[in-house]
């Protein structure tokens, strides 16, 4: 899912349900997910 901006104006996510997404991972406690790659949905494989 691609964020909407000056160079992708096609794209479906606005800047604020991306910042959205950074934020929650920022502010996950000591027992959230850490070490890996996730999106919006959550983990991703490697």
């Amino acid at each position: 899912m691609d964020t909407r901006t000056g160079m992708s104006p096609g794209a479906t996510r606005t800047a604020a349900e991306a910042a959205a997404v950074v934020l929650r991972f920022a502010t996950l406690d000591a027992r959230g997910p850490s070490g890996g790659f996730f999106d919006a949905d959550g983990p991703i494989p490697w």
